[in-house]
């Protein structure tokens, strides 16, 4: 083995003359490390940082001295770090090798809640559990059992106050209704009741790129909120916002075509896309190219 400071053939980590610390003073101190994760104990919290700031953050709270962390390497449940001062200092100190919180309660299949989601129906589902399940681990949560439901799904998760953020975050971006519902499940030894939190979101038919009609206008769906819907007027191509309501849908932006442009005077005609004679576009008068995007809605077509 050779010294990771200076090179020199060692029996250990550093060579008897690096493992000198020369005088560097500092408190002794371990470093408290998860096993399973790999995270720290600094501050009075579990970070995920690297070994060298780890080092550095927990040495800073354990001396007066200014210094620079060089390199550390763990070697037989110890850390070894070169500390750079008004000279080169080698020290090091015991790795305690423990579990966090979170693995913990991982390996306990520890929940507080219950996410639920509904309305596989709905076009963007698979997108959107794959958006919940990046947040969860994004935000230092996890799940502990997932149990696929005839038309949606539930997911046991470790956090009540994660479930209402994700839920409420949901139906900001994509609308629907939110319900939650606390459930006593058990009762602490001080005598306090102690609560799991269900909460479920139906998804709503209505998203983006869909078109509805609302009191005889037709309009493209832009953004789909709580309680209302942000659209465009397909006539007067003028925004509204439209109180949420589950609107029949009539077709969508997926479902559009590409019109060759027939004529322009004396008012606008394409070729239909599915008889193929020229007719009018109910909200254009004139187009400059050659082909345009159009929807067919109850048997009028409108340019997008």
């Amino acid at each position: 083995m050779q010294c990771i400071v200076c090179g020199k053939e060692s029996e250990e980590t550093f060579c008897e003359k690096c493992k000198k610390t020369n005088g560097f003073e500092f408190n002794d101190f371990a470093l408290k490390k998860c096993r399973k994760c790999g995270r720290f104990y600094l501050n009075n919290r579990w970070s995920d940082v690297s070994l060298k700031n780890a080092f550095s953050l927990a040495l800073k709270k354990n001396t007066k001295e200014r210094f620079g962390i060089e390199e550390v390497k763990i070697e037989r449940n110890r850390a070894y770090a070169k500390v750079k001062c008004d000279q080169y200092y080698f020290i090091d100190v015991p790795i305690a090798d423990t579990i966090c919180d979170k693995c913990h309660k991982k390996g306990s299949k520890y929940y507080e809640g219950v996410l639920q989601i509904r309305n596989k129906q709905n076009k963007g589902y698979e997108g959107i559990i794959n958006d919940v399940k990046e947040v969860i681990d994004n935000r230092g949560g996890f799940i502990t059992k997932v149990i696929e439901q005839k038309n949606g799904v539930d997911f046991h998760l470790s956090s009540k106050k994660l479930i209402q953020i994700i839920l409420n975050d949901l139906s900001n971006k994509y609308g629907g209704e939110v319900k939650f519902a606390p459930k006593l499940y058990s009762v602490s030894k001080s005598g306090k009741e102690l609560y799991r939190l269900n909460g479920v979101i139906y998804l709503p038919k209505l998203q983006s790129g869909d078109i509805i009609k609302v009191h005889n206008n037709i309009f493209l769906i832009k953004k789909v909120q709580k309680d209302r819907i942000y659209g465009v007027d397909l006539i007067t191509h003028s925004n509204k916002v439209i109180k949420y309501e589950e609107h029949d849908v009539l077709t969508t932006v997926d479902e559009s075509y590409d019109a060759m442009v027939c004529r322009n005077e004396p008012s606008l005609e394409v070729l239909h896309p599915k008889n193929y004679q020229c007719v009018p576009v109910k909200n254009m008068k004139k187009s400059k190219k050659d082909t345009i995007k159009v929807v067919l809605v109850e048997d009028q077509l409108y340019a997008l």
